[in-house]
């Protein structure tokens, strides 16, 4: 009876292990842009420096409205805003603040109209013969004014941007770069070199609104892919940019995530929900002692 208990024993104990991983795997996600994206694609390193830098999420635009000295980060927006996030966003604005907003996909035009900019997300695609490696999409740009976003930066590596119109150009793509419409990575007929803003910057509202035509610039895989550039001066320069960081939550696909991170983040942010665990818990390890001890179901051991 004692080795059945104690292989009762080792089965409970490999069933909370092999769970426990399970719920870390699940923790995870392979959604592109995500914060929960340990991956290539993801962005868990850069929201490690937004901690680092205590940075807060944001999932309700209307909190901020009245905040001073702040930055409030939009990377890939992936839905609209409603008008009530509108107007908090403009008083956001109206008080000095600055918003930084990073996507390629022009998802972001909605939204810089109704803020009143003048910026634009054009064409997407832009490629160049300046490039760092093969894939013309990696393209570089240069700095091409004075700001404190661009302090000891000279060179940023973009993956696929899109051209900007609008606003006081910061970075540019180099004259040898083109729109690849078609997708082919070469330069066709009714494609044209030429150079195109990539970063763009516009005073409203007593604020800042600064575009840069990239999201990718911040996922995973670009940190070691951009290691010889400026990137990660330039990620720098943004995180210390204005005194209160904030990153948006609710409209960003960094936000993104599944049903086990949602319940893992409720369980953190509730008290209730943690004493429940707990219990259960102290339960399993007590359970797991007495099948050990052989008083499992009232018997004790010889």
């Amino acid at each position: 009876m004692i080795g059945i208990n104690r292989f009762a024993f080792v089965l409970l104990f490999g069933i909370i292990i092999a769970a426990t991983l399970l719920l870390f795997q699940q923790t995870t996600t392979d959604a592109e842009y995500s914060r929960y994206n340990i991956e290539w694609s993801g962005t868990s390193g850069f929201f490690s420096q937004v901690e680092a830098y205590r940075g807060t999420g944001v999932t309700d635009c209307t909190a901020i409205r009245n905040m001073q000295g702040g930055l409030l980060i939009i990377i890939a927006p992936d839905r609209l805003f409603t008008p009530a996030e509108i107007e908090s966003l403009q008083e956001y604005l109206a008080g000095g603040n600055t918003i930084f907003i990073a996507d390629e996909s022009s998802a972001a035009n909605p939204l810089l109209t109704a803020l009143g900019s003048s910026i634009r997300i054009g064409a997407r695609n832009l490629s160049s013969v300046d490039r760092e490696f093969q894939n013309p999409g990696l393209i570089l740009a240069r700095s091409c004014a004075d700001h404190p976003l661009l302090e000891d930066v000279d060179t940023l590596l973009l993956n696929r941007p899109a051209a900007l119109t609008g606003g006081e150009t910061l970075a540019a793509s180099t004259f040898l770069s083109w729109v690849d419409e078609d997708g082919d990575q070469q330069i066709d007929t009714g494609e044209t070199m030429g150079r195109h803003a990539v970063l763009a910057r516009e005073t409203l509202g007593g604020g800042e609104v600064i575009v840069l035509a990239d999201g990718s610039i911040f996922i995973n895989g670009m940190t070691e892919l951009a290691a010889s550039r400026d990137n990660s001066r330039f990620i720098e320069n943004l995180l210390e940019l204005r005194p209160r960081l904030a990153v948006e939550q609710a409209h960003s696909a960094t936000g993104r995530s599944n049903l086990v991170i949602d319940v893992q983040e409720r369980i953190q942010k509730t008290n209730v929900l943690k004493l429940i665990l707990l219990t259960i818990l102290i339960g399993l390890l007590t359970l797991a002692q007495s099948v050990s001890c052989g008083r499992f179901h009232g018997r004790n051991r010889d």
